[in-house]
């Protein structure tokens, strides 16, 4: 379990995700984050929003 603090978000469509011990991934890398992203959830932020996101459970790493 973790909590995040994301500050200064541009107003926009955004899929955020949880996975579960993933500190070593390349995100930059072509193909990584499309095994993860199908299990985000969509949020809209707005301009001056603020308030709190539960996730469910982290996803678990996926092979590659």
């Amino acid at each position: 379990m973790g909590r995040f603090l994301c500050a200064g978000v541009i107003p926009g469509s955004y899929t955020i995700v949880a996975v579960e011990d993933a500190w070593g991934f390349e995100w930059l890398q072509p193909g990584v984050l499309a095994r993860y992203v199908q299990h985000g959830q969509n949020l809209t932020i707005g301009p001056l929003m603020r308030g709190t996101v539960h996730l469910p459970d982290p996803v678990e790493v996926q092979p590659h």
